[in-house]
């Protein structure tokens, strides 16, 4: 079993609605800019950005199969998809990156430390990174505080989350679906 979003797999059309709402937030960053869609899964994310008006994307996951997939479903001229380790960003081979985007993947990676600072040594100066994580609040944890869910390695509440990325970045501001419980929204 797999944890990534297919779009050959119909069942999972209303994964997809939510996820490319990601994308669609992250445009007015990405539009005339190189990209860098790291964790692109199968791909349609870094599809919906080169197909928008990003000046180009290269997405990057870790998986053979999303990129295999990623590449028979999803052609543009300023797009194109690699295997690579998100924990092993090589800053000289990723074409210097204006904007990262990365959602919904810092919880399952073994090291986001690690990411973070790859993300922080390959991105322009003066780029921006638009991450996104499940709320921490709504995560269910086992008695030491791990995330029940077996694809998860660690979770964020909006304050811990804030705080873990201000250590990589000067100026940090969060947005959300569903900040609380409640189901408020932050602007």
């Amino acid at each position: 079993m797999s944890e990534r979003l297919s779009l050959t797999d119909h069942s999972l059309i209303a994964g997809y609605a939510e996820n490319i709402q990601r994308f669609e937030f992250a445009l007015e960053w990405c539009r005339a800019r190189r990209v860098l869609d790291a964790g692109c899964g199968s791909g349609y994310g870094a599809y919906f950005l080169a197909r928008n008006g990003s000046a180009s994307v290269l997405g990057i996951d870790i998986s053979n199969d999303a990129i295999d997939e990623a590449k028979s479903q999803y052609q543009n001229h300023n797009l194109r998809f690699e295997v690579r380790d998100l924990q092993r960003l090589d800053a000289g081979a990723l074409d210097g990156p204006e904007v990262i985007v990365n959602f919904e993947t810092l919880a399952h990676l073994p090291d986001p430390k690690k990411f973070l600072a790859g993300v922080k040594s390959a991105l322009n100066a003066g780029g921006t990174f638009i991450t996104s994580t499940p709320n921490g609040e709504l995560v269910k944890i086992d008695e030491e505080g791990k995330p029940l869910y077996r694809y998860q390695y660690t979770t964020y509440s909006a304050d811990g989350f804030k705080s873990f990325l201000s250590g990589y970045f000067p100026a940090v501001s969060l947005y959300g679906h569903w900040l609380t419980h409640q189901g408020n929204c932050a602007g």
